[in-house]
């Protein structure tokens, strides 16, 4: 199976739960409440992973998801 870094495990878990849940989203309006809760913009985010906001979850491959994962935790505050 292909392994990712994925940065802090618990960040990753929470991105991953919070864009499935919004499938029918792009990842720039899944995104949106995570976001916020950090006092961020979405597009934020995701300029600072390098992905396509335009996409939606689904489309993600495992190698965006560790990206955004990792790009996270360099662009927010530690996670609770």
């Amino acid at each position: 199976a292909p392994r990712e870094a994925v940065g802090y495990r618990r960040l990753f878990e929470r991105l991953a739960r919070v864009i499935f849940l919004q499938r029918r989203k792009t990842l720039l309006h899944a995104l949106k409440p995570v976001a916020e809760t950090f006092g961020r913009s979405s597009a934020e985010l995701i300029a600072a992973a390098a992905v396509d906001g335009s996409k939606r979850p689904q489309e993600l491959s495992l190698r965006d998801i560790a990206q955004l994962s990792r790009a996270c935790a360099i662009v927010l505050p530690r996670s609770r």
